[in-house]
């Protein structure tokens, strides 16, 4: 029996799947929860336009075989649409996975419980900009025991401070 090139069944909607399985993997790897690896990859779960932008330019240089053009735009169109829905429910499809993504979960410290924990540090009030606006206003929330940090890309108006 032979085969043709073109005849296997091709993973056409492998992105809707395959996006949130692969922000899993990275996010997981990076400590972080799977469900926050599960939201970032539903709403990333599409081809983007540069996709249409990339095989055209390939059919223009015959790179790619123009019947693929036709395949290229369905995909597209149904990922935008899936994808609108994959991110409008993607809390209850989570809780739906839930059950079955838990074993996946690594029992350690997650960026996001360290980040709530430093929070309670954080000052009342940011100044943007440390000039001589923004050193005045910080002197006078000092001045009324209003803790206050001063942000500059200047690295002399912070060492001033």
């Amino acid at each position: 029996m032979t085969v043709k090139a073109n005849s296997y069944p091709r993973p056409r909607f492998l992105v809707l799947v395959g996006n949130p399985l692969i922000f899993i993997a990275i996010t997981t790897t990076m400590r972080y929860r799977i469900r926050t690896g599960f939201l970032a990859g539903t709403a990333l779960a599409q081809i983007n336009e540069s996709a249409f932008v990339m095989v055209a330019m390939g059919v223009s240089l015959a790179h790619v075989d123009q019947s693929n053009l036709p395949l290229v735009a369905i995909v597209g169109l149904i990922t935008f649409s899936a994808s609108s829905y994959l991110i409008l429910y993607s809390h209850q499809i989570y809780g739906f996975l839930r059950p079955a993504l838990r074993h996946f979960e690594k029992p350690i410290s997650h960026p996001e419980e360290e980040m709530a924990d430093a929070t309670t540090a954080l000052p009342q009030v940011l100044v943007f900009g440390t000039g001589s606006l923004g050193t005045v206003v910080l002197t006078r929330l000092q001045e009324q025991e209003i803790e206050a940090w001063g942000i500059d890309f200047h690295p002399v108006a912070v060492r001033r401070l």
